[in-house]
């Protein structure tokens, strides 16, 4: 597992993911700073995920039939040069822009590259390898706020922005020098209407496109209120930043064993088990008041993540293996997440501006258990 493609892909990620990590927390707090509020809020948060919906399906289909590394590359390119977008953005248009371009950027890496282990790992082993590999992810989104917010306290929002592009900089350029090619699946012109006619009737693939929207919905809600708030709560930024770090560098820590253990046992139930503790947590977040209350609720959310997302990687990665599709499985399987952040913020920013940030997380909670029993019922069908 740790040859040269593998450590490559997995060290850019790492770092495109911390640059991206470390100005997650501020976002809300910016685009306030630019005078957004409520449905504005929700806008330039689906404005990323909306690029996600649109783009993701394509060009993981183009990454089938033209190979990973030109996406890959590419896409990490954009992400540096987007990061002055931030900077010179002076209001909301402009920064809805910035954030829908930062999007389609994001649709040539993450899903391409998960293909890109995806095809690499061998026939039983998917779990261990895709979750090895989301560490990189998990523990770089996990790190960034930690240190986006200690950089803001003691320096501003803009040196945040400056070194989520120098990062994604020095991924782009380890990519296209160290990466190597690999063997692509070949989608035959006769059978072009493959991956999407084909792939959307396999069942499996339905009750993971249903989980991973309901999922995203709930964690968009909570990357996108909890910093307002913990803030009406009087926590500061370097606070807040523990909060969102301690989540996801729980989750980044449980997927290397849970991805081994989704390889042995039954995926379902693990998947199951993991969105039922996060579903759970969110309708325990309003409950709290302090910071070492939502400390507590942010750990337990982190090990929900870290139960099921190994799994649900891992059964998305099956069915790509066996529809010869893989590029095309993530691009929908990611795309549903995208979703999810979509209808997540805007919704939560309707609920926040009628009736306040408390509901939004119950909401949240609803909305999760509703994915839950919909991804049973599909896959007992």
């Amino acid at each position: 597992m740790l040859n040269p493609a593998f450590l490559t892909l997995f060290l850019s990620i790492f770092a495109a993911s911390l640059g991206i990590g470390m100005v997650s927390p501020l976002m809300p707090i910016y685009s306030q700073s630019l005078g957004a509020t409520g449905i504005w809020l929700g806008a330039i948060f689906s404005g990323f995920s909306l690029a996600r919906i649109i783009f993701m399906p394509l060009f993981g289909r183009l990454s089938d039939k033209r190979g990973r590394k030109i996406f890959i590359t590419l896409g990490l390119l954009f992400y540096s040069l987007l990061s002055l977008g931030y900077i010179l953005a002076q209001n909301m248009p402009q920064l809805i822009a910035v954030r829908f371009l930062h999007g389609a950027a994001s649709a040539m890496v993450v899903p391409i590259a998960m293909a890109y282990i995806g095809e690499m790992s061998p026939p039983g082993k998917e779990g261990k390898y895709l979750g090895t590999f989301n560490i990189a992810l998990f523990f770089g989104f996990g790190m960034g706020p930690l240190l986006g917010g200690v950089v803001t306290d003691k320096f501003s929002q803009t040196a945040s922005f400056m070194s989520m592009g120098g990062l994604s900089l020095l991924s782009f350029l380890s990519v296209l020098l160290f990466l190597p090619k690999v063997k692509e699946f070949k989608i035959r012109s006769s059978n072009r209407s493959f991956s999407f006619k084909i792939l959307l009737k396999d069942r499996i693939l339905q009750g993971l496109v249903l989980f991973r929207a309901f999922y995203a919905f709930g964690r968009g809600l909570v990357v996108t209120y909890l910093p307002i708030f913990a803030i009406a709560h009087r926590i500061n930024l370097t606070q807040i930043g523990i909060l969102i770090s301690s989540t996801i560098l729980l989750n980044s820590i449980l997927q290397y064993p849970f991805g081994r253990i989704a390889d042995r046992y039954d995926k379902k139930r693990l998947l199951l088990l993991g969105s039922g503790i996060s579903a759970l947590m969110l309708f325990l977040i309003p409950l709290t008041d302090t910071f070492l209350k939502l400390f507590l609720v942010a750990l337990a959310l982190g090990i929900g993540g870290g139960i099921c997302m190994p799994a649900g990687t891992a059964m998305a990665a099956i069915v790509g293996k066996r529809k010869s599709g893989m590029g095309s499985t993530m691009g929908i399987y990611s795309m549903a997440m995208s979703a999810g952040l979509i209808f997540g913020p805007l919704t939560g920013g309707i609920i926040q501006g009628f009736w306040g940030v408390n509901l939004v997380f119950i909401l949240g909670g609803l909305i999760s258990i509703f994915g839950i029993i919909s991804f049973y019922l599909v896959l007992i069908s």
